[in-house]
C-alpha cells in the first residue's frame, strides 16, 4: 500500500474517489489499485478479506488519514534528501512567492537554488521545499517567516548567496523591503527577470531552472534588436495595415475636416497621414520599451559585472589587470585566486583545450574543472563558480508550484 501511494504521488495522480464504499464502481485510484494488486497477491487479498469480516475492529491501513500520513512521510523523506544536498553544496539562493489559495489563505512557495557536483557531473538545481501559510503580509512579517523557515530547515543564512522575489514593493523595496531585511550582506538580490520584462512590456503598452551572465546577454541582445529593428518593424506594420485596408476596401487617406475660414487666418495645421500616425505610435512604444529595459535590468547588469572575472575569456587571459576581484575578496583570498588562475591557464594550455574553453561559458569551465578532477588544485575558483551559479535570477520556479 505504501508503494501504491508512492506511485500515485510520483505520477501526480489523485488518490481518493467521490464514493469509496463497496458498492461504488470507481472508488478512486488508491483503492482500485489495492484491489487490483490483491488479485495477484495472496497476502494483500487475505488482509482485505479479514478487514471486511472484522469491520471496525480491524485496522485496514487504507483510510484517508493513513494515506495522508504516508504522503507526509514520503514528503519529509524527499525534503530531508534535498536539504542534505544543499548542505553538501553549502551555498544556496532563496526564492519565495505567494498567492491566495481557494480558501483565501496566502500560501508561500519556497524554492532553493544550489549547485550539485556528483560523479563528475555539474547540475544547477532549483528544488521546491514547502508551502507556508503567510499570515503577516508586511515586509517584516515575510522576512521573519523566511528566516524562521530556513532555521527550521537547519540551513545557515550565512551560506545564502542570493534571493529572488517578484517585483512587488513589499519584497523588492530598496529601503524596507524583504530583500533589505535579510541580514546577510553577501546575499545578492536580483529582481525577477521575467517580471521585469513583463513590466517593461506592460508599461510600453500603456503609452516566461538561465544563468546570470546568459540572462544579461539576452537582455542586452534584446535592446540591440529593438534599436536595430525599429524602422524595419514600423515598415512591416505599415505594409500589413495597408494590405488589410485594401482587402477590406478601406481608404488609408484621412478625411479632411472642413473648417470655417476666419479672416486673416492664412496658416493651416499640418495633417499627419495614417502611415505617419502609425509610425509615431510604434516608435513611441518601442522607445519606451528600450528605456524601460535599460532601467529595470540595471541591477542584473551590475551583478553580472561583479562576476565578469569568472568568464573563461578573462580567467585564461594572461593580462591580470582584466581580473577585477573586488567582489570576490569578501569570499576568498585574492592572491590564492590569482595563483590558481595561473595554474588553470597552465593546465588548460598543456591539455590543448585553450581554444575550446576560451569561447565557452562559465558552466562549461566548471564542468571541465570537475571532470579534470582539479577541485583540490583550484578551490577558490571552484567556490566562486559555485556561488555564481547559485545566484537566482527569477522566481518562475515558485510560480510554477503555485499554479500546480
Amino acid at each position: 500500500m505504501f508503494d501504491i501511494i508512492k506511485f500515485l504521488a510520483k505520477q501526480n495522480l489523485a488518490l481518493r474517489g467521490h464514493i469509496e464504499n463497496d458498492t461504488s464502481t470507481n472508488r478512486g485510484n488508491f483503492l482500485e489499485l489495492v484491489h487490483l494488486i490483491a488479485k495477484y497477491d495472496p497476502v494483500l487479498r487475505e488482509h482485505l478479506v479479514r478487514s471486511k469480516m472484522c469491520g471496525k475492529i480491524s485496522i485496514p491501513y487504507m483510510s484517508p488519514q493513513i494515506q495522508n500520513e504516508f504522503i507526509a512521510i514520503l514528503g519529509n523523506n524527499v525534503r530531508q534528501h534535498i536539504i542534505g544536498q544543499i548542505k553538501k553544496a553549502k551555498y544556496y539562493s532563496i526564492i519565495f512567492d505567494s498567492t491566495p489559495d481557494l480558501s483565501h489563505k496566502d500560501q508561500t512557495s519556497q524554492v532553493l537554488r544550489y549547485v550539485v557536483i556528483e560523479n563528475e557531473e555539474v547540475n544547477v538545481v532549483e528544488s521546491f521545499i514547502d508551502f507556508i501559510e503567510t499570515k503577516d503580509k508586511t515586509a517584516e512579517g515575510i522576512s521573519n517567516m523566511i528566516l524562521n523557515k530556513l532555521q527550521t530547515d537547519d540551513l545557515d543564512i550565512s551560506n545564502c548567496r542570493g534571493q529572488a522575489y517578484d517585483n512587488a514593493a513589499v519584497m523588492a523595496g530598496k529601503h524596507s523591503g524583504v530583500q533589505q531585511r535579510i541580514k546577510n550582506p553577501k546575499v545578492e538580490f536580483v529582481p525577477c527577470s521575467n517580471h521585469s520584462l513583463n513590466l517593461v512590456c506592460l508599461h510600453a503598452a500603456s503609452v516566461e531552472g538561465l544563468d546570470l551572465r546568459l540572462c544579461a546577454q539576452k537582455v542586452n541582445a534584446l535592446q540591440i534588436i529593438l534599436i536595430e529593428k525599429r524602422e524595419e518593424w514600423a515598415d512591416c506594420a505599415v505594409s500589413y495595415a495597408k494590405n488589410m485596408c485594401e482587402e477590406l476596401g478601406i481608404s488609408i487617406e484621412p478625411r479632411r475636416i472642413r473648417r470655417k475660414h476666419i479672416f486673416d487666418d492664412g496658416s493651416r495645421d499640418a495633417d499627419l497621414s495614417c502611415e505617419n500616425k502609425l509610425r509615431r505610435k510604434l516608435f513611441s512604444s518601442l522607445d519606451r520599451i528600450i528605456v524601460e529595459i535599460r532601467e529595470r535590468f540595471q541591477q542584473l547588469q551590475k551583478l553580472t559585472d561583479k562576476f565578469a572575472y569568472l568568464s573563461p575569456a578573462i580567467l585564461l587571459d594572461p593580462d591580470d589587470t582584466k581580473c577585477n576581484l573586488d567582489y570576490a575578496s569578501v569570499e576568498i583570498d585574492e592572491q590564492d585566486f590569482m595563483l590558481e588562475r595561473h595554474r588553470l591557464r597552465t593546465f588548460v594550455a598543456a591539455t590543448g583545450n585553450e581554444n575550446k574553453l576560451i569561447n565557452a561559458d562559465s558552466l562549461e569551465l566548471l564542468k571541465f574543472i570537475v571532470k579534470s578532477k582539479l577541485e583540490d588544485a583550484l578551490p577558490n575558483i571552484l567556490i566562486m563558480l559555485r556561488i555564481f551559479f547559485t545566484v537566482a535570477i527569477s522566481n518562475a520556479s515558485c510560480e510554477r508550484r503555485l499554479v500546480l
